[in-house]
């Protein structure tokens, strides 16, 4: 029987605006950190908010994708999340309009590790 490693599904934010690797030795530079269960991460793939950001703000946001969000793109994933959580009560969808709010107030990066 073979047994499949699932990859941990996080969002940080950054506490500076400096690159950085997304490993272990890092997390101490996270200001925020969210490890989504994958009930989370299910109920917003079935919500489609995974792939509509990804329009939004034009990157490839998926299952197995590192992605970060940064500049002009904060601001368009935030507005595309505030409509959205209009839409849907889902605080999966409310957290994460949180996440780019602080992203942009810290002047930093939203990072998606799927």
């Amino acid at each position: 029987m073979v047994k499949l490693l699932m990859r941990e599904k996080t969002i940080t934010i950054c506490r500076n605006s400096a690159p950085y690797e997304m490993d272990e030795k890092n997390t101490g530079n996270n200001f925020m950190l969210w490890k989504l269960t994958d009930k989370e991460f299910e109920k917003l793939w079935k919500l489609n908010i995974w792939e509509k950001l990804g329009e939004v703000c034009n990157l490839n946001v998926g299952r197995f994708n590192d992605v970060e969000f940064t500049g002009e793109n904060l601001y368009r994933a935030r507005d595309f999340l505030i409509k959205e959580s209009l839409k849907h009560d889902a605080p999966e969808i409310r957290k994460l309009r949180d996440f780019f709010e602080n992203g942009i107030l810290r002047k930093s990066g939203v990072s998606f590790s799927f």
